[in-house]
C-alpha cells in the first residue's frame, strides 16, 4: 500500500456529539444519537470507515482543541505564558511535517483553524478564508478546495487539505447565506416538544442549529462527491471530528464531557473496512496518524499522548489502546485534569469521569452512563470514591512526571 493520494481532515465546528444521525444506536450515553438529526452524508462516512462514538477533543473551546489537533499534543503541553495559545510557527504541526520533513508541495488550509495568523502559521503551502472571521468557506464556496484538491491530484501529487467551515458556529447566519435557508427548511414541520433545550433556548434557535448541522454534512459531501469525481476516493484518508461541544445545551467552554466529546470517523478504502470501535480516540491522534500513512517520521521525540490510530483502524477497532483517557484545560478558575473510562464507579461497563483537585478545583466523579449532564457529583459516595481513589495518582503522574496512560 503507498501513502494515501488525499489526506482530508474535516471539522464540523460547535457541533454538539449527539446531533448526528449517525450516533444514534449508541444510546448508553443517552441522548447519544439523535433521530431527527439529518446528516446523510456524515452517516454514509460512518457506516464506510471507523467510527469511535466516545472520541474526544483537547478543550472544549475551539482554538485550544484546534492547536491540540495540528501538534498532537494535550493541553497541558500546549500552555505557554498562561494560555493555550501557541506560536504555531515554532511548532512541528502535522502541516509543516508533511511540507517540511514529507516533501509534500500541496498542504491546504481553508476555514477557522487557529484563529488567524496572529499565532503564526501553521505550515501550510495554502490557505482560503483563515481566521475568526473565516464565514466564506463553507457558507458561500468550497470552490477554493476543489480546485486545490484538482490541481494536485491532476499533477500526480499527494496533498492534504484541512476543510473546517465555521458551522454550525454561532452565531447563526442571516438567510442571505446560500444554503442556509434550504437547509433549515429540512425541520419546519417538526414537532419541537420533545427536544434536549436549556431553559433559555427557543425552538427557534433549536430550528436554526438543525439546519446549520445538516449544511455542515452537505458541505463535506460537496468535497467527497469531488474526490469521487476525481477518481481518488478510495486513496483518500479522511479524519472527522468536532473541535468541542455545543449542541443545545450549555457546553462550549465548560469543561465537562458534554463540551470535550466528539464522534471520530477514520476512513481509508485502500487500508482498512468498516468497524466501530469504542477505544477513547482523540484529536490529537490524528498527526502520527497522519505521518503513519504518509510514511514520514517526525522531526521531534514521539508526543507522550498522542497515538497513531492506524493499527487499531486496520484491526477492526481491537488493537490494545490507552485504558483512559487524560486532559487538562486552563480555565479563568485553575486548571481542571480529567479522566474518561469505560468502566463506570459501580464498575458496570459504560463510562465515568473525574475532575481532580488539583489547582485548588473542587473533586468530582460522574457516572456518565446515567447522568450526562453531570448533574450528580459521586464524590461522597463509596463508589465515587473508589473511582477517584484510582484515577487521582493516575492523573497526578500523567500531569506532573508526564507518566502516559497504560495500554492494554
Amino acid at each position: 500500500m503507498t501513502r494515501p493520494t488525499v489526506t482530508l481532515i474535516f471539522t464540523s465546528d460547535d457541533h454538539g456529539f449527539p446531533y448526528y444521525g449517525f450516533m444514534e444506536p449508541y444510546a448508553s450515553l443517552a441522548p447519544v444519537g439523535h433521530p431527527k438529526v439529518l446528516t446523510p452524508r456524515l452517516d454514509a462516512l460512518a457506516a464506510r470507515g471507523a467510527l469511535f462514538p466516545y472520541a474526544t477533543s483537547t478543550a472544549p473551546k475551539c482554538e485550544h482543541a484546534f492547536q491540540g489537533e495540528l501538534v498532537g499534543k494535550e493541553a497541558l503541553d500546549q500552555i505557554k505564558g498562561g494560555t493555550n495559545n501557541l506560536d504555531l510557527s515554532q511548532e512541528w504541526t502535522w502541516a509543516r511535517i508533511l511540507r517540511d520533513v514529507g516533501g509534500y508541495s500541496d498542504v491546504m488550509q481553508c476555514g477557522k483553524y487557529w484563529e488567524g495568523d496572529v499565532l503564526g502559521g501553521g505550515g501550510f503551502t495554502d490557505e482560503y478564508d483563515s481566521g475568526a472571521t473565516a464565514d466564506h468557506f463553507g457558507r458561500e464556496t468550497v470552490q477554493p478546495a476543489l480546485d486545490f484538491l484538482t490541481a494536485a491530484v491532476t499533477a500526480g501529487r499527494p496533498c492534504a487539505l484541512s476543510a473546517a467551515p465555521r458551522i454550525p458556529h454561532l452565531p447563526f447566519p442571516t438567510p442571505t447565506f446560500p444554503g442556509y435557508a434550504t437547509y433549515r427548511a429540512l425541520y419546519d414541520t417538526m414537532d419541537w416538544s420533545t427536544e434536549w433545550l436549556a431553559g433559555w433556548q427557543s425552538t427557534t434557535w433549536a430550528h436554526n442549529f438543525y439546519g446549520m448541522v445538516s449544511w455542515v454534512d452537505a458541505i463535506y459531501g460537496a468535497l467527497e462527491d469531488h474526490l469521487l469525481t476525481l477518481g481518488v476516493l478510495d486513496d483518500t484518508l479522511i479524519l472527522f471530528w468536532s473541535d468541542n461541544g455545543f449542541g443545545l445545551k450549555e457546553s462550549k467552554d465548560t469543561d465537562t464531557h458534554n463540551g470535550r466529546a466528539t464522534p471520530i470517523i477514520a476512513a481509508y478504502p485502500a487500508a482498512f473496512g468498516p468497524c466501530v470501535s469504542e477505544r477513547i480516540v482523540s484529536c490529537i491522534d490524528f498527526l502520527p496518524t497522519i505521518l503513519d500513512y504518509a510514511e514520514v517520521v517526525s522531526p521531534t521525540a514521539p508526543l507522550i499522548d498522542a497515538l497513531s490510530m492506524r493499527a487499531l483502524c486496520e484491526s477492526g477497532g481491537t488493537t490494545p489502546w490507552r485504558l483512559w483517557k487524560p486532559g487538562q484545560w486552563t480555565i479563568s478558575a485553575g486548571r481542571h485534569a480529567y479522566a474518561s473510562d469505560f468502566v463506570r464507579a459501580d464498575s458496570t461497563v459504560t463510562r465515568g469521569i473525574l475532575y481532580t483537585d488539583n489547582h485548588n478545583v473542587a473533586k468530582r466523579v460522574y457516572d456518565l452512563g446515567n447522568d450526562t449532564e453531570e448533574a450528580h457529583n459521586l464524590i461522597a459516595t463509596p463508589a465515587g470514591q473508589a473511582f477517584a481513589a484510582k484515577y487521582t495518582p493516575l492523573l497526578r503522574d500523567w500531569e506532573v512526571s508526564r507518566v502516559p496512560p497504560a495500554i492494554g
